[in-house]
């Protein structure tokens, strides 16, 4: 400012004061905004950070499932001149392996007969002869389940003897009390794994997190997750 004739005259501001008066205001603004508006707080699970003690292992434990019952897919082959002789004399094979399984003990509702099929038998082709067809093979499978364990070689060469050509693949099927079984003692195994690896570490073995099974073959897997604790 300056006086002029007994009057005072205010000057304008210069470039750098005008700077520090808009700085100072964006101060002023910016301390009321976060008076009024103040940031919540995280929720507790965010802001209460994870025990480093919380400790999980895995462990896999296995027993042996055993059969109780046996399924049997076998083979039934006949052939003939003609598709219709192929045909006769597959459901012959067929009727005597049907009865002969029965009187075995194997009800005729454990007996499932599959599809059939016939293809005719050409001759080999000759540098000037044309292939013929020289006769038909009849072809299907017969499922036989509900075989006692204890019985699957007896039922087999009853019916390899009675119609059946081949066997085509066995199956054992464990019962529920041996899957049962079979759970508890892969339980026991997998527990006295973990139990190992808790005293390893200086730990006891808590609660069960997660099971997992799985077949394979004949043995049943569990894979067991623990939490040991502090």
């Amino acid at each position: 400012m300056s006086r002029i004739g007994g009057l005072i005259v205010a000057k304008p501001f210069s470039t750098a004061n005008k700077v520090v008066v808009v700085f100072l205001g964006v101060i002023v603004l910016t301390s009321f905004y976060l008076s009024t508006h103040r940031v919540p707080a995280p929720p507790l699970e965010q802001a209460v950070a994870i025990d480093p003690r919380d400790v999980h292992i895995t462990v896999t434990g296995q027993s042996a499932l055993t059969a109780s019952e046996v399924r049997l897919i076998l083979s039934v082959q006949q052939g003939g001149r003609t598709a219709n002789d192929a045909q006769q004399a597959m459901n012959k094979s067929l009727d005597k392996l049907t009865t002969n399984l029965t009187d075995n003990g194997i009800s005729q509702e454990n007996i499932h007969i599959g599809d059939r099929q016939i293809q005719p038998q050409w001759s080999a082709p000759g540098s000037y002869r044309t292939p013929i067809i020289q006769g038909y093979i009849a072809t299907t499978t017969v499922e036989v389940s509900g075989i006692v364990a204890d019985e699957q070689n007896n039922i087999l060469n009853v019916a390899l003897a009675n119609g059946a050509t081949q066997l085509v693949k066995s199956v054992a099927l464990p019962g529920t009390e041996a899957k049962k079984q079979a759970v508890k003692a892969a339980l026991n195994d997998a527990s006295e794994k973990a139990k190992v690896i808790a005293a390893s570490m200086g730990r006891e073995l808590g609660e069960t997190v997660s099971i997992e099974q799985t077949e394979q073959g004949n043995t049943l897997q569990l894979m067991v997750q623990y939490r040991l604790k502090f």
